[in-house]
C-alpha cells in the first residue's frame, strides 16, 4: 500500500481516536487474490498485479475479520482461470476500443467483404 499523510482534525477527542482504532484492530488487510506465478502471461480487465499477487480493481483493501480476501478477490479466480484456458486453447480475442464513427466504416467493410465473398462463391459454382 502507498504511504499516506494522515491529519487528524482539531476538534477530534481521544474517545473518537480510541474508536477509530479499535475499529481497525478488528479489520484484516486482504491478502489478494492468487499469485502471479500461477497466472502467467495473462491480462484480466478486472485485476491488476500488485506485489507479485492479483488484486481486484474493487478490492476493498480493508476486510472483516472472517477471512483472508475480500469477495472481490476471490471472483477473480474464476476470471484468470478462464482467461488462462482460453489463451491455451487458443480462442483468446483481443477487443478494441474503437469510437463509433470507425466502428460503423469497419462494419461496412465487413459486410462488404461478405457481399464480394458471395459473388466469388456465385461465380465459382456457375462454372
Amino acid at each position: 500500500f502507498e504511504e499516506c499523510e494522515i491529519s487528524i482534525p482539531n476538534d477530534w477527542t481521544l474517545i473518537n481516536l480510541k474508536n477509530v482504532l479499535n475499529t481497525l484492530a478488528n479489520k484484516n488487510v486482504c491478502y489478494g487474490g492468487p499469485s502471479q506465478n500461477f497466472y502467467p502471461n495473462i491480462s484480466v480487465r478486472t485485476a491488476f498485479k500488485h506485489y507479485n499477487r492479483w488484486r481486484s480493481i474493487n478490492c476493498s483493501k480493508l476486510i472483516d475479520t472472517s477471512g483472508l480476501n475480500c469477495s472481490s478477490c476471490n471472483k477473480i479466480y474464476n476470471s484468470l482461470t478462464q482467461s488462462k484456458y482460453r489463451s491455451q486453447k487458443g480462442t483468446m480475442k483481443r477487443q478494441l476500443i474503437i469510437s463509433p464513427r470507425r466502428m460503423k466504416t469497419i462494419l461496412t467493410l465487413k459486410n462488404k467483404k461478405k457481399l464480394i465473398q458471395k459473388q466469388l462463391y456465385r461465380k465459382k459454382t456457375r462454372k
